[in-house]
């Protein structure tokens, strides 16, 4: 009995989170770490062209910023409608 509420306690009480996942590949698996880097960041020695990970990034800020701005400027207008 100890030894059960030993295992829910470490498990957190919760069987769903620690299925079998016998049909998932674990990316732990794989050796080559360029197989998790995109081929769009890859560069030309097998590692990680950073300046195209921080362009892209850049302009990911600038979507979320100007997409915030036009939600902002909709709502205002539509409360001025109102």
């Amino acid at each position: 009995m100890l030894i059960s509420d030993e295992m829910m306690h470490l498990n957190g009480g919760n069987p769903i989170t620690h299925r079998n996942n016998d049909g998932v590949p674990d990316p732990c698996d794989d050796d080559s770490s360029a197989s998790s880097i995109p081929p769009r960041y890859r560069d030309g020695r097998g590692g990680i062209d950073l300046e195209q990970v921080k362009c892209d990034q850049r302009q990911a800020r600038r979507n979320f910023v100007l997409a915030m701005i036009r939600h902002l400027t909709k709502r205002r207008h539509q409360r001025r409608r109102a």
